[in-house]
């Protein structure tokens, strides 16, 4: 049997293989590229090294605000493109010279310089706004294309000693025209490579000393977390912590380590914050029954304390909340089924003195279906794909209670069987079709 350990034959046997991303602050100044390159020329010495680079600064909304003003405020969608996407270009040319001049061997990879690898596909194509420049759109990247054109174009150079530049950001689609991958996108350039070529470690430089404990402009002196998993990196990704976005965060892969560390850190290498882990698709059942207990509330804005009074009467009797959700006249709490009556009764007498109260009810024979991916949040339309396809099979859904990755379906006792195997033909069928939208050739 094959050692699973050993890189294929296409990769590196006797080197680590590194991608490093930087983002825009830390290319802002030219003496900022140089010291950055002696410091890329130190890592390349031991390790074969993919660069990744943003546009330099706010040079990106320049060139936008650019394309808007030469066009009196009506540029075509691909001219703004065009224009925009020459701040990556610039960052890839100017990171280039300056690891030339330090004696390394380095090429600027460009979308229009003929070895190009990231080709995906603009699903909802929009003119690019200067508010909006980085702006969430859904983005589809073909895998299959982009990891054949890496090992055409890339892998190459890396075993020649050379140091490929890649702009980030940037990805032809299947006809040859640029488009952009949207929000975070040179973090998703960077991690899709790692990927594809089984890299060893994406480093993210930044303009942070790594993942904060806190916001630096709403907290004094926020401490640095040395290690955090993808869960919890995922969750701050997603809740709009800043360090990572979170759609790039699904292209990590279990045997790539990834760091996050300041541009001005001694050693990338050993720097800022380790990140562990990987995120991946999951489908879990609840092992018992639940029950739904619903507290029907006159209009008002004491929500919230009534809301609180019942958590406190869960909590006393030791009942875990498997849901809870709310509306301006109503309070569902999800608990195992063998807790429900006691759980009914003393909310009920709890509440009986509430002015707000009206009514309360009692509802059994639950189940609750997980189910979670890193690509939910910022794919449009999950939940109506999934409420769709349950009803197809005349399954009602008795509620949805969506954070982040994470889709609770709330269905009938003796429907969990069906909708475990209907969620797991839908995933394999969405699966499917992503191959089959793959570029002929």
């Amino acid at each position: 049997m094959p050692d699973k350990k050993k890189k294929p034959d296409i990769l590196f046997r006797d080197r680590k293989l590194i991608v490093i991303k930087f983002g825009g602050t830390s290319l802002a100044e030219g003496q900022r590229l140089h010291d950055i390159s002696h410091k890329l020329a130190a890592i390349a010495s031991e390790a074969g090294l993919i660069v990744v680079v943003s546009a330099m600064g706010d040079s990106t909304t320049e060139l936008v605000k650019l394309a808007h003003d030469a066009t009196m405020g009506n540029p075509s969608a691909q001219d703004t493109i065009e224009l925009a996407a020459h701040g990556e270009m610039i960052s890839a040319r100017a990171m280039k010279a300056a690891l030339t001049h330090v004696g390394e061997k380095a090429k600027a990879i460009t979308p229009f310089g003929g070895l190009w690898p990231i080709i995906a596909e603009d699903t909802s194509p929009q003119l690019l706004s200067i508010e909006k420049i980085n702006e969430d759109k859904p983005i589809r990247i073909f895998e299959k294309s982009t990891h054949e054109l890496l090992l055409q174009n890339i892998l190459p150079l890396i075993k020649d000693g050379v140091i490929p530049v890649i702009c980030g950001f940037l990805a032809l689609d299947p006809a040859g025209q640029l488009i952009t991958l949207g929000r975070g996108g040179s973090d998703t350039t960077a991690f899709l490579i790692a990927k594809l070529l089984e890299a060893d470690e994406v480093i993210v430089v930044t303009d942070v000393e790594g993942v904060l404990d806190g916001d630096p402009k709403r907290v004094d002196a926020p401490g640095k977390v040395k290690y955090i998993s993808m869960e919890e990196m995922d969750s701050l990704a997603q809740a709009g912590a800043g360090v990572i976005h979170p759609k790039a965060l699904a292209y990590k892969s279990p045997q790539t380590k990834a760091r996050v560390t300041h541009f001005d850190e001694e050693t990338y290498e050993l720097g800022g914050t380790e990140v562990s882990g990987f995120l991946k698709a999951s489908l879990d059942f609840c092992p018992h029954p639940l029950a739904l207990i619903s507290v029907v509330l006159e209009g008002g804005e004491e929500r919230s304390r009534i809301a609180e009074g019942i958590l406190e009467i869960l909590r006393e009797s030791g009942a875990e909340i498997h849901g809870m959700a709310s509306t301006n006249n109503y309070i569902g709490v999800y608990l195992r089924e063998d807790l429900g009556e006691a759980a009914y009764h003393d909310i009920h007498n709890r509440l009986t003195d509430e002015s707000r109260f009206k009514a309360i009810a009692l509802k059994k024979d639950i189940a609750r279906v997980l189910i979670s991916s890193p690509k939910f949040q910022p794919e449009p339309g999950v939940i109506a794909m999934i409420g769709a396809a349950l009803a197809k099979e005349g399954i009602n859904i008795s509620d949805i209670i969506s954070l982040q990755n994470d889709i609770n379906i709330y269905v009938d006792w003796n429907h969990r069987k069906q909708v475990g195997i209907l969620l797991r033909r839908l995933a394999l069928d969405a699966a499917l079709e992503e191959f089959a939208r793959e570029p002929a050739g």
